[in-house]
């Protein structure tokens, strides 16, 4: 139960914005936290795009005009119709991963430290989705005063 909404394990029900947006917010009761938080927003994006039986009822104004308020990103209109025209397909074939790490406070910030094993065994996922060689990680750090100290230098 969230923000006036119950929802079941296991059932499937029918949502409408607000629903969807207090599924997919919860996370402090979720046992999972945040992670349970990124599992139902996949959920809920693969829903709308499973939803959607053309490019134009995703991508028409009163949709993004529903999610303009919840959403920031640079790309442009044009952007959106090229991904959805050359990636929709794509939907039908979806493998996920995400990064596991453990909290950890940080300057008083809960932050999340994932180990070079998992950045690599990360690395190897994408990369093999894209069909691109093995290459080592970059290396992803924390400065003695807690700044995030970043190398891509090893990342093509």
């Amino acid at each position: 139960t969230y923000d006036g909404y119950t929802f079941k394990k296991g059932v499937k029900t029918h949502m409408d914005g607000k629903k969807a947006l207090a599924y997919s917010r919860m996370r402090y009761d979720d046992p999972q936290n945040d992670y349970g938080r990124q599992t139902r927003q996949r959920a809920v994006l693969t829903a709308i795009l499973g939803k959607s039986s053309s490019i134009s009822a995703l991508l028409n104004k009163d949709f993004i005009d529903s999610i303009a308020n919840e959403t920031q990103t640079d790309f442009t209109f044009g952007n959106l119709v090229d991904l959805a025209k050359n990636y929709r397909a794509a939907s039908k074939n979806i493998e996920e991963t995400h990064a596991q790490g453990s909290g950890q406070m940080v300057n008083g910030q809960s932050m999340e430290i994932v180990s070079h094993t998992e950045l690599q065994r990360v690395t190897d996922f994408i990369r093999k989705g894209l069909g691109l060689k093995h290459a080592e990680t970059g290396t992803a750090a924390l400065s003695a005063n807690g700044a995030a100290n970043v190398s891509n230098s090893q990342v093509e």
